[in-house]
């Protein structure tokens, strides 16, 4: 009897003990995001960020975003150069998928624009020796590049090492598993023109499983006034995430992984961004060593990018069609690691 009553007091206690720690933890979390959503305006409103660094309970990332918006703009927003034809670079990078890589660039050789340059780098795969073979297929078709290098770069590395070899003035991301839409390119050229100060552009995508999908839409361009979703829509969509995400802090027992972007009809795939080439050395893609805030690449690419020019756009179009259950984005180690 008395065995039975110390169980349950125990058990109370315990429960007690627990909703304490959760209300402690809540509380933080109001307290987090209501500091971050204060930095969040100040960033994008070009205020000073001096009062918040002295900050010292600051946490840790949004100091990190602080301290990188600061020295990449030098307190104003990036400018771009005068945009020109809009040509454009694809960069696939690619690692153990072989097997989809042939549907990925079948799908930019029936672009209604066709890419200036596709450039294929392989992350030291297991299925290299395939890849030479796959890519002759399309000679003639796409003005390929395949480049091998012999250390292990990691996704972000990757896309840093295709930019970085980009000739064009417009560099677009495709992961080597999905499939773009043939007005792909097309539509972000045409928005790149059409609005020149843009930096970054961002597309719905849609999900699929086995075959390729086979399309059957055909976008009328007079939709990009409607699908188009500019800066100051994105940044009133874009605090709530930057504040309730809590970046790589565990909330609850449960670490969040970072989403950029804004939701209407469809998604945001952060993997496939197309931004202008002078952001290259300016904006790296992030890779073990130089991760600013977080371990997730696409998320902390884009928000940075966003953060520090002001001038993104996401068009809300299924234009990246993203193969379910393969190894698309595999997480790089924390540096050290």
């Amino acid at each position: 009897m008395f065995e039975r009553i110390y169980r349950l007091a125990a058990s109370r206690i315990a429960a007690r003990r627990q909703e304490r720690r959760r209300a402690r933890a809540l509380e933080s979390i109001a307290a987090f995001r209501e500091k971050a959503e204060r930095i969040y305006w100040d960033i994008l409103e070009g205020r000073k960020l001096d009062g918040h660094l002295e900050d010292p309970d600051l946490p840790k990332e949004i100091r990190a975003i602080a301290e990188c918006v600061r020295a990449r703009t030098g307190g104003g927003p990036t400018a771009p150069p005068p945009l020109g034809a809009g040509t454009m670079s694809v960069v696939i990078p690619h690692y153990n998928h072989a097997q989809y890589l042939g549907d990925c660039l079948e799908g930019l050789c029936r672009q209604t624009v066709a890419p200036a340059e596709v450039i294929v780098v392989d992350d030291l795969s297991c299925d290299r020796p395939e890849l030479p073979r796959i890519c002759k297929e399309f000679e003639g078709r796409l003005n390929l590049r395949l480049l091998l290098p012999e250390t292990k770069l990691y996704c972000g590395g990757a896309r840093q090492m295709g930019a970085e070899a980009a000739t064009s003035e417009i560099v677009v991301l495709h992961d080597a598993d999905d499939v773009s839409h043939p007005q792909r390119l097309e539509i972000t050229r045409r928005l790149f023109l059409q609005r020149p100060e843009t930096l970054n552009v961002t597309a719905g995508w849609v999900p699929f499983e086995g075959e390729a999908v086979d399309y059957v839409k055909e976008f009328d361009l007079q939709v990009l006034d409607r699908s188009a979703i500019g800066p100051d829509e994105l940044a009133a969509a874009m605090v709530r995430l930057f504040a309730e995400q809590l970046f790589c802090q565990k909330v609850c027992g449960q670490a969040r992984p970072g989403h950029y972007g804004i939701h209407k009809r469809y998604g945001t795939t952060g993997a496939h961004p197309a931004y202008r080439r002078h952001l290259v050395s300016l904006h790296p893609w992030p890779m073990p060593g130089r991760f600013v805030f977080t371990r997730y690449e696409d998320y902390e690419f884009n928000l940075l990018v966003f953060l520090c020019g002001r001038k993104s756009l996401h068009v809300d179009l299924p234009l990246v069609y993203y193969r379910q259950r393969s190894t698309t984005y595999q997480l790089a180690p924390a540096a050290g690691k």
